[in-house]
């Protein structure tokens, strides 16, 4: 018997049979390694029935030797008092069902750690897939072959399909930390992912040409139109993310240094530049804006514009545009393959787009952003011109 300390801990090897290293300070406090090496904080006592129960904490690495100490000391103060904390863990495992464990994933996991759009995405998920269809068993009851089931019913969405199975994978995972399940038991394990065919759609030339004549058909229908509008512009003509530009606020424009300092992206904060078309149209913006989004809310100039009501437009813009199969996110792409044509070189398009990781305080560091603004410029023109024929040849057939 030895002192469960973080060294003893690290020290502890697999012996090729589960065996259990015992505190010499707290009687019925231990440390279970498995062949394996997975090393579990456990305790062990009799119950009122003088019947022996193991039970387990924690894992090691998730609980310090200290936090494991305290909730073991707890356990067994309630076993002095004539309960049986391993037989209330058991009760309660076979009461939750899914909709509960999921609920507490949400809120104790998805909420804290993940970024807004992705607690969207996976609350979506949840709701129109995995809740109908698992929400009701037990957690303890799920098999493998009820998510291979899910699975393969979504196999027509392969992405969506591989998203649903790492957020039940992950969900699981947590589900053993709270001693929902047995540790080792996910039953996401072994279910084989999709193949995801990468796409790569871009707009030529006659195509952001159909869609600027749209574009300038909009543009004067209402004010909801006008956001999205300018939305769409901002986003072909700069390469920017979608959250990026609906996150976008006027102070994160610096139109002296040319760039836009977006402070919560896909891979951190980043300066993103941007050219002289992209500069003229955001000061063309900020002449009419009572916002501090550039492009704001058009019913509430205290929010800004909404995901869903610009993907709403979106759809029957490029209806109107016979663009069926392009998805707002390729007109990021379209903005990568025109500066490929204008001789950028791939380092300058990984900046362009923001691909690099970036550290949080690289809005302050000193880069020499020129070569990015002459290509901003090239490009923002090139994309504009195709733009505004489009909005010239829809005007001349009107008149």
């Amino acid at each position: 018997m030895v002192k469960i300390t973080k060294r003893a801990v690290g020290e502890a090897a697999a012996t090729g049979k589960l065996h259990t290293l015992w505190d010499d300070t707290l009687k019925g406090f231990g440390l279970r390694i498995t062949p394996g090496g997975v090393k579990s904080y456990v305790i062990v006592y009799r119950n009122a029935h003088r019947r022996q129960r193991w039970m387990t904490i924690g894992r090691a690495g998730v609980l310090t030797p200290d936090e494991a100490r305290g909730q073991a000391r707890q356990l067994l103060a309630a076993v002095h008092r004539g309960e049986d904390p391993a037989a209330d863990r058991q009760e309660r495992v076979k009461s939750i069902d899914m909709n509960a464990m999921l609920d507490k994933y949400v809120a104790e996991h998805v909420r804290i750690h993940n970024k807004n759009s992705s607690r969207i995405e996976v609350e979506r998920i949840l709701k129109n897939h995995i809740r109908p269809r698992v929400g009701r068993l037990k957690v303890s009851d799920v098999h493998r072959s009820d998510l291979m089931r899910l699975h393969h019913d979504m196999r027509n969405t392969p992405r969506t399909a591989n998203y649903a199975r790492a957020i039940l994978s992950k969900a699981f995972n947590l589900a053993e930390q709270w001693g929902l399940r047995p540790e080792g038991s996910n039953p996401c394990l072994h279910v084989p992912k999709y193949p995801e065919v990468k796409r790569e759609r871009f707009l030529s030339s006659d195509e952001i040409a159909r869609l600027g004549a749209v574009l300038a058909q909009a543009e004067s229908a209402s004010d909801e139109q006008l956001s999205v509008v300018q939305a769409v512009r901002l986003l072909i003509l700069t390469g920017c993310r979608l959250s990026e530009i609906l996150n976008l606020r006027w102070t994160d424009v610096d139109a002296a240094a040319g760039v836009l300092c977006l402070p919560d992206t896909k891979t951190g904060a980043r300066v993103h530049s941007v050219g002289a078309p992209v500069l003229a149209l955001l000061e063309e913006m900020a002449e009419s804006s009572e916002s501090d989004w550039v492009v704001p809310h058009p019913g509430d100039h205290d929010q800004s514009l909404q995901k869903s009501t610009i993907e709403k437009a979106w759809r029957r813009m490029r209806v109107k545009a016979e663009l069926q199969d392009v998805r707002l996110h390729d007109l990021r792409h379209t903005l990568g393959t025109h500066a490929a044509s204008h001789g950028a070189n791939a380092f300058l398009i990984r900046d362009k787009l923001g691909h690099a990781d970036v550290r949080t305080t690289d809005r302050y560091v000193n880069r020499d952003n020129a070569p990015l603004r002459e290509l901003s410029d090239r490009v923002e023109a090139d994309l504009l011109s195709s733009l505004a024929r489009g909005a010239l040849k829809s005007k001349n057939a009107k008149s």
